[in-house]
C-alpha cells in the first residue's frame, strides 16, 4: 500500500493548552437528574465536527477550516485537519489540543482501533499512524479509493467498528469506483488532484482490476488492513452519515433524504444486500439486485438533517445495560421472549439533528427479523439558532459527549445560507446526577470495551452445538454471524451448513435472517450441495407471515447463490416460492429465464406474483404482447393506487411494443373508462415522447378525438402529448381551439404552445389574446401559461418589443419564463426597450435570473452590452446589503397573524401552495414546509422568502441542462432513470430529458422559487405569512 509522510512532521505541532474550564453564557437544556458542562470550545477547538476516543482517553476531532468551498477547492488547498485534544488533569473537561494531521480534506468520521486512527477524508478511506508516540500523524495510508465528492457533507463517512472486526463506512449519492491493485489491496497513490474530475473529484479512478462501481450510496465495509472490501447495501438515498451496531451485529443507522417529497430524514436498519429508497432515483436502485419491494426506515423524524450518532452501552443512564451476547452464551442472563417468541430487548440511540439543534434518545426494540421504534425524546435542546449538533460519542464512564460544529457549515444545508464562521462550536459532557462516581474522574477504554469481538462466542464455550441453541435468542444470532469464520475444529463445514439451515426454517425470524446471510457463504460447491441450500432457504420461505426484511435475506440468499436449478421452483404450488424463485432468476448474475418460463405465471390470483411477473416482463423486448388481457381486465376496474402504478411502470417501460400501443390507444378513448385510467394512460404517452420515437398512428387517431373531448384535463393532456411529438397533423385542430372564443382561455394558450415551433409567425389577434392573458387575470399561474406560450411563438420585432413593454407587469412568478422569449432574439430594439425597462424596474429585476440575463445580453450588440452592465453588476450578490436588508425586514417575524397568513399561502396572491405542501394541501414541486417551523428560525424563513436563490433545500437545487441542439433547460431534478432525467421547469412543466441527449448539466445559483415575491406583498401580508410559517410544527 501507499504510504505517505504526514506533512505535519515538517512542521512543528500545534499545540494549544488551557488552563481554566472554558465557559459559555447559556447552556443547552437537558432533562431533570441530568448535567451539562461545557469541556471544550475556543481555541482548543473552532469548528469540530466528528470525533472518536481510544484507549488512553484523548479525544479524535475532525475539525473544519470554517470554509464552504466545492471539492476542486477543497482538494486544491486542504484546510481541515484532525485535533487530538487531552484531559490532563482527568477532570472530564480538555486542556490540551495539538493538531494531529493537517491538510486533510472534509474529514468526516474517526476511529481509534489497535493503534492507529482510521478516517473517511474524501475521496479515500485513510489509517494515520503515530509510529513514534508524539501526538502527531507521521505516517498516512490510503486503505481504499476512491469516492466522488462535493463538498456539501453527502461523502463519505466514518469507519465504524463492527462486532465482526469488520470496518464499515457510509457513501453519499455522489458515485464511487474502487480497484483491486492485486493482493488484496484497494488503496494506492493519491492521484486527486492529478486526475481530471468525471463527473467530480475523486472519480473516475482507472488503475487496477474494477470491483466496483456506481453512483447510488452504498454502505461498505473491509477489514482493518483495507482488504475484503464488500458492498453491505445501498439505494436511492442522499446522504448515509453514521452507522452503529446491535450487540448481535446488526447495522443501524442515521441518513438523511431517505425520502425526497416530503423529505424523511431517518434511523435505519441497514441490512445486507438491501435496496432503499428513494422512490425517484430508480436509475441509483437498478445498480443492485432486487428481492422486491424496497426496504423502509425503523424511524422516520422529518425534516431534521441528521448527523451523528450512537447506541448507548453503559448503564449510567438507565439502570442495566443490555449484556452482550458472550455474557448471556455463558449463563449470566435469562433467555428473553415475550409471549409470540419474539424477543422483547430494546437498546438506546442518541441522534444529533443539525437543523432542529437538538439531540434525541430514540429506543428500538427487536421485531421479527428487524426492530421498531418505540419513542423519541428530545435529550439536548439548544434555543441558540446557531448550534448544529454532529456527533455524539459515548465515553468510558458512561457520560455522553455532544460535538456541536457552530455556524460555518451552509453548503447544501437547509438552514440560513450566510455562513457564520465567528460563530465557533463546542463541546459539551452530559452525566446523570450520581451515576458516574463522586470525582467524576474518567477511566480509559479500549474500542473493544464498547464493541464486543463476537468471534470470542467461540472460545472456551464448549460445543458450538451448544451455543447454537442457546436459549438467548441474541447468542444464537450471533453465533449464526460468525460462524463462517469458526476454527474448523470447532465445526465442519458441512456440519455448520446443516445447524444454519435448521435455524433458517425453525428458529425465530432474526435468527433465520442471520442464518440465511451465513448460510450461502459456507457453500463449497459439492455435487448436490446447492440444492440443499436451496430447499432450506425456499423452506424458510414458506414459513407463515414472514416478514419483508427475512423475505429479502432469502431470496438474496437465493440470488447470490446463483443456482439455475431454482426454475424447478416455479410450478411450486406456493404462490411465494414461486415469486421468489422468479425473482432470484431475473436477478442472478447469468439468469436465463425464458418466456415459456416466465408468461404461465400471469395464470394467478396472488397480487404480488402478478405485479412480479409484471415487472421481469417489463424489462424484455417483445415480451409484452400476453400481458394486454390482463391489463385491460385492470382498466375495466375501479383502479386502485396500487394497480395504477403497476400500470404506468409497466405501459411507460413497453410503450414502444406496438401490442400496448394498441391497447392504449384503445382503451384511451372509452367512455366507460373511469378518471384514474385515464390519467394513467395519458401520463404514459406523454411520457413515451421520451421513448418512442414517431408518434403511432393509433395514439394519433386518439388524440384527435380528445383534442375535442367535453373534458378540460384530457383536453388538456392531449394538447401537451401532441406537443411532445411535435407532429404537425393536429395544427389545424390546434389553430382551430386556440382561435375559438367559445373555448376557455387557458386551452385557448395550451393549444398555441403547441402549436408554435411549427409556426412561421403570429397573426395580430392571437398576440393580443396572449399578451392579455400576460397582464390582466388575476391568478398568476395563468400569467404563466402566457409567458410559457410567449416563449414557444415566433415573435416578430414589433412583438417582442411589446413583451419587452409589458414585462414589468408579467410578475415574479411569469418574468423569468417570458425571458425565454428574448434567449433566442437578436432584435436589438426588443431589447433595448428591455433593458431599459429592466433599468426603472428593480421588482422586475429582481424577478430575473442572473444567468438567463446575462445570456441575452451576451447575444446583444456592443452598445446594448454596454447599456446591461449596470443591471449584471446590480444583480451580483451583494452580502452585506442582504443581511442589511434582512435586519430591515426581521422586526416583521413578530406580531404577525397565522390565520391571515394561512390564507395569503393559500391564496393567488403568494400563491405558495402551487409549489409546497403543508399537510394535505399543496403540491410538492418544492419542499413539504408542514413542520417547517420547527426547523428553521424566524431569520431563515424570512431570507427564504426575499433571497430564494440564497436558500437551496437539499435535493432541490436548480440545474441548468445544455441540449446537444443548442437549447437550454432549467428546473429542479424530479426523478432519474437510466435512460431520461426529469427536470420541474420554473414554469411547473415536467420536462423529459434523453440522457444522451444532454451536452452539459450544472448547478444553477438561480432557485426555480420567483425571486421578489416580498414586493407584491405589504408589510403586514409579510408579517403575517412569516407567522404561519413559523406556527407549522
Amino acid at each position: 500500500m501507499h504510504r505517505a509522510r504526514c506533512l505535519a512532521t515538517l512542521l512543528a505541532a500545534a499545540v494549544v493548552t488551557i488552563s481554566a474550564s472554558p465557559c459559555r453564557a447559556e447552556l443547552p437544556q437537558v432533562p431533570e437528574g441530568f448535567t451539562i458542562e461545557l469541556v471544550a470550545d475556543a481555541p482548543l477547538v473552532e469548528h469540530p465536527m466528528l470525533g472518536c476516543f481510544d484507549e488512553r482517553g484523548r479525544l479524535f476531532v475532525c475539525e473544519s477550516a470554517g470554509t464552504n468551498r466545492p471539492a476542486a477547492e477543497l482538494v486544491e488547498d486542504p484546510q481541515d485537519r484532525i485535533l487530538m485534544l487531552e484531559d490532563l488533569d482527568r477532570d472530564g473537561v480538555f486542556d490540551k489540543s495539538t493538531v494531529f494531521a493537517d491538510r486533510m480534506v472534509f474529514p468526516q468520521g474517526c476511529l481509534w482501533y489497535r493503534g492507529a486512527l482510521y478516517t473517511c477524508s474524501s475521496p479515500y478511506l485513510w489509517k494515520l499512524e503515530d509510529t513514534d508516540d508524539d501526538g502527531v500523524c507521521d505516517r498516512r495510508t490510503i486503505l481504499v479509493k476512491s469516492f466522488g465528492f462535493s463538498g456539501n457533507a453527502a461523502d463519505i463517512h466514518g469507519p465504524f467498528l463492527s462486532p465482526t472486526g469488520r470496518l464499515f463506512w457510509c457513501d453519499g449519492r455522489h458515485g464511487h469506483e474502487i480497484r483491486d491493485l492485486g493482493d488484496g489491496e484497494f488503496g494506492g497513490e493519491d492521484t486527486v488532484a492529478k486526475i481530471e474530475p468525471d463527473p467530480e473529484p475523486g472519480l473516475p479512478n482507472p488503475e487496477g482490476r474494477l470491483l466496483t462501481k456506481g453512483k447510488a450510496a452504498r454502505i461498505f465495509s473491509c477489514l482493518p488492513d483495507g482488504s475484503d472490501v464488500q458492498v453491505h447495501c445501498g439505494g436511492g438515498m442522499d446522504n448515509p452519515v453514521e452507522v452503529d451496531f446491535w450487540e448481535t451485529g446488526e447495522c443501524i443507522g442515521t441518513v438523511n433524504l431517505f425520502y425526497g417529497r416530503p423529505r424523511g430524514d431517518c434511523l435505519v436498519h441497514w441490512v445486507e444486500g438491501g435496496v432503499y429508497p428513494r422512490f425517484d432515483q430508480q436509475a441509483c436502485i437498478d445498480e443492485f439486485p432486487s428481492t422486491g419491494e424496497l426496504l423502509r426506515e425503523v424511524h422516520n423524524y422529518g425534516h431534521v438533517a441528521v448527523s451523528g450518532m450512537t447506541r448507548y452501552r453503559s448503564d449510567a443512564f438507565f439502570g442495566d445495560a443490555p449484556q452482550s451476547p458472550l455474557a448471556a452464551s455463558a449463563g449470566t442472563r435469562k433467555p428473553e421472549a415475550d409471549a409470540s417468541g419474539s424477543p422483547s430487548d430494546q437498546a438506546h440511540f442518541f441522534v444529533t439533528q443539525f437543523n432542529t439543534h437538538k439531540v434525541v434518545h430514540s429506543i428500538l426494540q427487536r421485531q421479527g427479523a428487524t426492530f421498531r421504534h418505540v419513542s423519541t425524546e428530545d435529550f439536548f435542546v439548544s434555543d441558540d439558532p446557531d448550534s448544529h449538533p454532529t456527533d455524539v460519542i459515548e465515553d468510558a464512564d458512561g457520560s455522553l459527549l455532544v460535538i456541536d460544529t457552530g455556524g460555518w457549515f451552509r453548503i447544501g444545508c437547509p438552514t440560513s445560507q450566510i455562513a457564520k464562521p465567528e460563530i465557533t462550536g463546542a463541546i459539551y459532557r452530559i452525566r446523570r446526577d450520581g451515576a458516574h462516581g463522586d470525582a467524576g474522574k474518567l477511566v480509559d477504554a479500549s474500542p473493544e470495551h464498547f464493541v464486543k469481538p463476537l468471534e470470542d462466542l467461540f472460545d472456551n464455550n464448549g460445543e458450538w452445538q451448544a451455543i447454537l441453541s442457546d436459549p438467548s435468542e441474541s447468542t444464537r444470532i450471533a453465533a449464526a454471524e460468525v460462524l463462517e469464520n469458526a476454527p474448523q475444529d470447532i465445526a465442519s463445514r458441512q456440519d455448520a451448513r446443516e445447524a444454519l439451515g435448521g435455524m433458517v426454517v425453525n428458529d425465530t425470524f432474526a435468527v433465520s435472517r442471520t442464518a440465511a446471510e451465513t448460510l450461502v457463504a459456507l457453500q463449497d460447491h459439492e455435487p448436490g450441495e446447492s440444492a440443499e441450500i436451496v430447499r432450506y432457504l425456499t423452506n424458510g420461505l414458506r414459513r407463515p407471515e414472514i416478514d419483508r426484511v427475512l423475505e429479502h435475506s432469502l431470496i438474496f440468499a437465493l440470488i447470490r447463490l446463483g443456482d439455475q436449478n431454482l426454475a424447478d421452483y416455479l410450478d411450486d404450488e406456493h404462490p411465494a416460492i414461486r415469486r421468489a424463485a422468479l425473482i432470484a432468476l431475473d436477478q442472478m448474475e447469468g439468469g436465463r429465464l425464458t418466456r415459456e418460463q416466465v408468461l404461465p405465471l400471469l395464470e394467478t390470483n396472488d397480487p404480488a406474483l402478478q405485479k412480479t411477473v409484471l415487472d421481469v416482463i417489463s424489462r424484455r423486448e417483445g415480451w409484452a404482447a400476453e400481458t394486454t388481457t390482463l391489463l385491460a381486465a385492470w382498466l375495466d376496474d375501479d383502479l386502485t393506487d396500487e394497480r395504477a402504478a403497476i400500470l404506468r411502470t409497466f405501459l411507460t417501460a413497453q410503450a414502444a411494443d406496438p401490442a400496448v400501443q394498441e391497447l392504449i390507444a384503445r382503451s384511451v378513448q372509452e367512455e366507460s373508462l373511469g378518471a384514474a385510467g385515464r390519467s394513467v394512460l395519458l401520463e404514459v404517452m406523454q411520457a413515451a415522447g421520451s421513448k418512442v420515437d414517431q408518434l403511432p398512428e393509433t395514439w394519433a387517431l386518439a388524440l384527435q378525438a380528445l383534442l375535442w373531448s367535453d373534458e378540460a384535463p384530457s383536453r388538456r393532456a392531449a394538447m401537451r402529448i401532441a406537443a411532445v411529438f411535435g407532429s404537425d397533423q393536429f395544427d389545424a385542430t390546434l389553430a382551430g381551439i386556440a382561435d375559438d372564443a367559445a373555448v376557455p382561455p387557458d386551452l385557448r394558450i395550451e393549444a398555441l404552445t403547441a402549436l408554435g415551433p411549427r409556426l412561421d409567425e403570429v397573426s395580430g389577434d392571437r398576440f393580443s389574446f396572449v399578451i392579455e392573458q400576460l397582464t390582466t387575470p388575476e391568478d398568476p399561474l395563468a400569467r404563466l401559461a402566457a409567458a410559457r406560450s410567449l416563449a414557444a411563438l415566433p415573435l416578430d420585432e414589433a412583438q417582442l418589443s411589446s413583451c419587452a413593454e409589458k414585462f414589468a407587469e408579467a410578475g415574479p412568478l411569469a418574468a423569468p419564463v417570458l425571458l425565454e422569449a428574448f434567449t433566442s432574439s437578436e432584435r436589438d430594439d426588443a431589447l433595448r426597450i428591455l433593458i431599459t425597462s429592466l433599468k426603472t424596474n428593480d421588482e422586475s429585476l429582481a424577478a430575473v435570473p442572473q444567468q438567463e440575463l446575462a445570456y441575452v445580453i451576451r447575444r446583444a450588440g456592443g452598445d446594448l452590452q454596454e447599456l446591461a452592465a449596470p443591471l449584471l453588476d446590480k444583480l451580483d450578490v451583494d452580502v452585506a446589503g442582504q443581511q442589511a436588508k434582512l435586519e430591515k425586514l426581521l422586526g416583521l417575524a413578530k406580531g404577525g397573524d397565522p390565520g391571515r397568513g394561512h390564507y395569503i399561502f393559500f391564496g393567488e396572491t403568494a400563491a405558495c401552495s402551487r409549489c409546497h405542501r403543508v399537510g394535505e394541501k399543496g403540491e410538492r414541486i418544492g419542499p413539504d414546509l408542514t413542520k417547517i417551523g420547527t426547523i428553521r428560525q424566524p431569520r431563515d424563513l424570512l431570507e427564504s422568502i426575499v433571497f430564494p436563490s440564497a436558500s437551496f433545500a437539499r435535493d432541490f437545487e436548480p440545474y441548468i441542462v445544455l441540449l446537444e441542439d443548442g437549447r437550454v433547460v432549467n428546473g429542479v431534478i424530479m426523478r432519474e432513470t437510466a435512460e431520461e432525467i426529469v427536470l420541474q421547469t420554473t414554469d411547473f412543466r415536467e420536462v423529459r430529458i434523453r440522457r444522451d441527449e444532454v451536452d452539459e448539466m450544472r448547478q444553477s445559483p438561480t432557485s426555480i422559487m420567483p425571486q421578489g415575491l416580498e414586493t407584491k406583498l405589504s408589510e403586514q401580508q409579510l408579517s403575517d405569512l412569516l407567522a404561519f410559517l413559523q406556527s407549522l410544527k
